[in-house]
């Protein structure tokens, strides 16, 4: 193996130049000249100052506990890398020629994160942070961040994240706030999920989680894609948040007016984000129109459904439901918590506790439910009995 020690290497409008493995001493410099590439087929270290206005390409592993001063380029096309940049930044960070790059320290990106072709998978507390001018390009099902990628600044904010097998990024949309610094990860659901109001169901087992370290994400809106092989009605479906993966899930909407860069079909949230968890759900959308409860009722009436009061439109759960019927001096006379007995009997004049008919003259009644929906419902209103 060949190894190269450097103490001070300038390359000056040397169009390109490959070295095998180099190890950059203390207190030495590399130098790569604008419009240079410098060429290592195996590993580079880095104790000293690597000063890097051209392009470097490395097909083995990068470690630089020393110094960098980036203005260009470092392409990492070797199979399986390692990527250990120990708090400092690159300019343009290229990630091709396949496999995993592992990165096992914190880096810094100021311009451009490339995935052109390879995996970005940064591990235990390592960071990748995308500084507020860096941009990342859209990534693809053979180049994205596997784990969390950081984003700082204000704007829209593009995060090529996915899990093991699936690329699913997400597009931030209208952060306020320079120094707003937070990341997306991808993650599978591991326990049955509970939706809550506005949702009907999560449709897939992945969620992005929000992992905010400094600032806001309000009044931001987010959007996330649709699977390709999704088959149902795109306009069913919505944005779902939650304050953890096993509370319950509720919608922030769908807003058809925001365009994103996302290299599928997308959803994007009608509310800004509130929580650190977000999942794709169907739409539950309840029609209050059909919400009917009639205020007067008699037993000489000649239509069947005149001689009691129920509860019409099949708008809320059985759960948590009751309906109570008082006199005029505030005394119960029928009290149920069956939304079946409400919707099929409902009340007949008849006082539960005496099973005598109440006399003509006006009641009250209180119900107390929830929409199918999940958005909670109670009302107080008149009853007429007109014998």
């Amino acid at each position: 193996m060949n190894m190269y020690r450097l103490f001070i290497l300038c390359l000056l409008y040397v169009p390109s130049l490959v070295q095998a493995q180099i190890f950059v001493a203390n207190q030495a410099t590399l130098h790569i000249d604008a419009n240079s590439t410098f060429y290592v087929p195996q590993h580079i270290e880095n104790q000293g100052t690597i000063s890097n206005q051209g392009t470097i390409e490395i097909i083995g592993n990068w470690t630089n506990p020393g110094t960098n001063t980036p203005t260009g380029t470092v392409i990492f096309d070797g199979t399986n890398q390692q990527i250990s940049q120990h708090g400092n930044t690159f300019y343009t960070l290229v990630i091709t020629g396949g496999g995993n790059k592992e990165v096992p320290t914190s880096m810094y990106i100021t311009n451009s994160l490339q995935l052109d072709n390879g995996y970005l998978i940064p591990v235990d507390t390592a960071k990748i942070i995308l500084l507020p001018q860096a941009q990342s390009t859209i990534g693809s099902e053979q180049s994205y961040v596997k784990g969390t990628l950081y984003a700082k600044g204000e704007g829209n904010k593009y995060f090529a994240v996915g899990t093991d097998n699936l690329f699913l990024p997400a597009e931030f949309h209208n952060i306020i706030g320079n120094n707003t610094l937070f990341g997306i990860s991808v993650h599978e659901f591991e326990n049955s999920v509970v939706t809550g109001k506005g949702a009907r169901t999560i449709f897939d087992d992945t969620y992005w989680k929000i992992h905010t370290i400094e600032g806001a994400l309000q009044p931001s809106q987010v959007s996330l894609p649709i699977p390709q092989n999704y088959s149902g009605d795109i306009d069913s479906l919505v944005v779902v948040q939650s304050e953890t993966v096993t509370s319950p899930f509720e919608s922030i909407g769908y807003d058809n007016s925001i365009v994103s860069i996302i290299p599928y079909d997308y959803i994007t949230s009608k509310d800004s984000i509130a929580s650190p968890i977000l999942a794709r759900g169907i739409l539950l959308d309840v029609n209050w129109d059909l919400l009917y409860i009639p205020n007067a009722l008699s037993k000489n009436a000649t239509n069947p459904n005149d001689n009691c009061i129920k509860v019409y439109g099949g708008l809320f759960k059985a759960e948590d439901f009751s309906f109570t019927i008082t006199n005029q001096w505030g005394n119960k006379v029928f009290e149920t918590k069956s939304l079946q007995e409400m919707e099929s009997i409902g009340w007949t004049g008849e006082n539960k506790r005496t099973n005598r008919r109440e006399t003509t003259g006006q009641y009250f009644y209180y119900i107390q439910a929830v929409a199918k929906d999940n958005t909670p419902y109670s009302k107080a209103g008149t009853i007429w009995i007109i014998d």
